[in-house]
């Protein structure tokens, strides 16, 4: 069902017991999704698609208005592209997006945020932010708290609106992944106290460019 742009409503029914990666991608105009009564595998609370016990969020609703979403405690896993392109659409011709996503700890799968606007708030838990997790994303900055050790590669690619990356706990970011915030080059600064691997062109604005972060860079002693 990827790109079925004119779809509007969407019930996965009870038989269903697994989807496919990217099945439900890119459906712009389904406000909430919904789950056939006697489902073993799916449940849909909000409109946001996530297994029966509510552990993994499969996706989230593209169509939907709602401007802030606070992932529910008993979610664990951020699917990927779960929020894939949320936010970049348009409601009556006016664009609308998610200006506040909050969640607690979770793992987060790759793509999950891919040009997602708007604030986003980890809660203490997360040890990784998987890959491409923020690709392109289109907001100035994100916190991420001190449990966060593994930026894995392309987390943070191509994110040229990105400015700040806040850790209120401390840095405890210890291996960024290949080429995690490759163009991202509105970002300003970093903390590298306790940083044990860095991989390739990790902040590489492009091809023959060095590191291009302009202001605070800091080693551990």
């Amino acid at each position: 069902f990827a790109y079925c742009w004119e779809l509007e409503e969407f019930t996965l029914p009870a038989a269903v017991t697994s989807i496919g990666e990217q099945a439900l991608w890119a459906l712009v105009n389904v406000e909430a999704f919904a789950v056939e009564n006697g489902s073993a595998s799916f449940a849909a609370a909000d409109g946001v698609l996530t297994d029966a016990a509510g552990k993994i969020l499969y996706y989230y609703p593209l169509g939907s208005t709602r401007t802030a979403y606070e992932v529910p405690a008993s979610v664990e896993t951020i699917g990927n592209y779960a929020f894939n392109h949320a936010g970049i659409f348009f409601y009556e011709g006016e664009p609308y997006h998610l200006a506040s996503l909050t969640f607690a700890e979770n793992s987060v799968g790759k793509y999950a945020f891919r040009e997602l606007y708007g604030d986003v708030t980890f809660s203490a838990g997360t040890e990784t932010i998987g890959e491409y997790a923020f690709y392109r994303y289109r907001g100035e900055t994100i916190t991420l708290p001190s449990t966060v050790k593994n930026l894995d590669a392309y987390s943070f690619a191509e994110c040229t609106h990105l400015v700040k990356i806040s850790f209120p706990g401390g840095c405890g970011v210890e291996n960024i992944g290949d080429y995690a915030f490759f163009e991202s080059t509105e970002l300003r600064s970093f903390d590298f106290s306790k940083v044990k691997t860095i991989g390739q062109f990790a902040f590489s604005a492009g091809t023959g460019h060095a590191m291009y972060i302009v202001g605070a860079i800091h080693f551990s002693a």
